[in-house]
């Protein structure tokens, strides 16, 4: 049984590892030099890169993904987030990571660390496995499983790399997880309602309440009488991944970190999870950091900034067009960057 509201929100905020999905990509594809690195360009630098830099039409098919449209005239990219790599409107920024080094008692997993997200992006995290994508994530989540070494972690301007899990989820940050964990004992609308009192900004009638968990669990086709069963307890993948994202459009984090929550899904669980995002992102304008292997997932969503990281360094970054090269040739050509 919980015992206290901090057990509960101890709970919410991230306390265990999550399992990898394996899989595999190759391709015999023709491959397109992009011009991403780890290395920290100059202003003047990496402002040409971002104007300048021209995608062979017969390379990507244009319009191929929301955001990521070439112009119709030049074939450039459009860069949504260009003037965050130039220094401007730094304000904006949401989390900030910067040079985490970070593993268990045994092994160093996360290698120096760079990562922003500004207030309201989406940022997909894609990498081989084992590249410590779900590591990261529960290092900014605050998952004491993980040692910070070196490094912060900023969160809506405060530092909060010395913060426990629950103090982080009360911040504004939200972590899904791959493999929803089983709570014997403790209903999921006692949960749902301990988790959210808890939060001065969602304190409500019990009545108001009620009628806002069942509209959230109308809208992602979840039978009601969920409520009443123990939190994932006898629950398919599917049906724990959308009490996943009923707790998320309940919460309105201000950051969703998704760690793979498509795994193991079938296409109509899929497609649900996929509104869960989409309305998260229409309903608070939330940001997101979306680490998958399933491009089909991004479909709806409109990118700002791809990531890759191999072996625990973040060897890459470009727009979202950047997702659909590596759909096609997969992550070899970044193992050098890791070295």
């Amino acid at each position: 049984m919980i015992e206290s509201n901090e057990t509960v929100e101890k709970y919410r905020g991230a306390i265990r590892p999550a399992a990898r999905l394996r899989s595999s990509r190759s391709t015999d594809s023709p491959r397109v030099k992009y011009p991403y690195s780890r290395r920290n360009y100059g202003e003047s630098e990496t402002r040409e890169i971002l104007t300048s830099t021209v995608y062979p039409t017969d390379e990507y098919e244009l319009g191929s993904r929301p955001g990521s449209s070439p112009d119709a005239a030049t074939g450039e990219l459009t860069r949504l987030t260009a003037r965050r790599r130039i220094g401007e409107n730094m304000s904006d920024q949401l989390l900030n990571v910067s040079g985490i080094i970070a593993g268990t008692e045994d092994t160093s997993i996360l290698h120096g660390v760079n990562l922003t997200v500004g207030a309201g992006e989406t940022h997909v995290l894609m990498g081989p496995n084992g590249a410590g994508k779900s590591t990261l994530g529960h290092v900014i989540m605050g998952d004491p499983t993980y040692k910070v070494t070196a490094g912060t972690i900023t969160f809506d301007g405060q530092d909060i790399t010395a913060l426990s899990a629950d103090k982080r989820s009360l911040a504004g940050i939200f972590l899904s997880y791959q493999a929803p964990v089983e709570v014997p004992g403790v209903p999921l609308y006692s949960f749902l309602r301990t988790v959210s009192q808890m939060r001065p900004e969602l304190k409500t009638t019990a009545r108001k309440f009620r009628q806002r968990v069942g509209e959230i669990a109308d809208q992602l086709d979840l039978d009601q009488s969920f409520l009443t069963r123990e939190l994932n307890v006898g629950f398919s993948g599917g049906e724990k991944k959308k009490i996943e994202m009923l707790q998320l459009l309940l919460l309105r984090p201000k950051l969703a970190i998704l760690d793979e929550t498509d795994s193991g899904l079938d296409v109509d669980a899929l497609t649900v999870v996929s509104k869960g995002i989409e309305a998260y992102r229409t309903s608070c304008g939330g940001a997101l950091l979306m680490i998958t292997h399933n491009t089909r997932i991004l479909e709806r969503l409109s990118v700002d900034r791809t990531h890759v990281m191999v072996r625990g360094r973040m060897v890459a970054e470009g727009p979202a067009a950047l997702i659909d090269d590596i759909d096609r040739n997969g992550f070899e050509r970044f193992e050098g960057d890791a070295e």
